[in-house]
């Protein structure tokens, strides 16, 4: 069976994306690289994303969408998590702001675009 070497995967930003987004996510991965332990980390590092778009970006009344877009390279995994909504720092959200954190820990590289929304760019090396 062949495997895309690319999904995207959209949501409204709302609490129940992170699981429709992390279910399509890890369909793609199984086909992709059967390693679970690098499964999890890449589902982690994109959950933590997402979950900043669904609880800072929008307004919880009129969220907007987050999407979820995946890049198999020979020799890495290249996810950008996105919204159009806004960025919010750890001053602007005092005793949060962990995920970023988290982000770094697991992924190989991580970028930040606040242009015209947030996009998280992670880049995680293929076992």
């Amino acid at each position: 069976m062949s495997v895309p070497a690319r999904i995207t995967l959209r949501e409204r930003a709302v609490p129940s994306a992170a699981t429709a987004l992390r279910t399509g996510l890890r369909a793609f991965l199984t086909r992709l690289a059967p390693d679970p332990r690098w499964q999890d980390d890449v589902l982690t590092a994109v959950g933590e994303a997402v979950a900043n778009a669904v609880e800072h970006a929008y307004d919880p009344h009129n969220p907007g969408e987050v999407s979820v877009s995946v890049r198999a390279e020979r020799d890495a995994l290249v996810v950008e998590v996105r919204d159009n909504g806004r960025f919010q720092t750890r001053e602007q959200t005092p005793g949060r702001g962990h995920g970023l954190n988290i982000m770094h820990a697991i992924a190989d590289s991580v970028s930040i675009d606040k242009a015209g929304g947030t996009r998280i760019r992670l880049t995680f090396r293929r076992t």
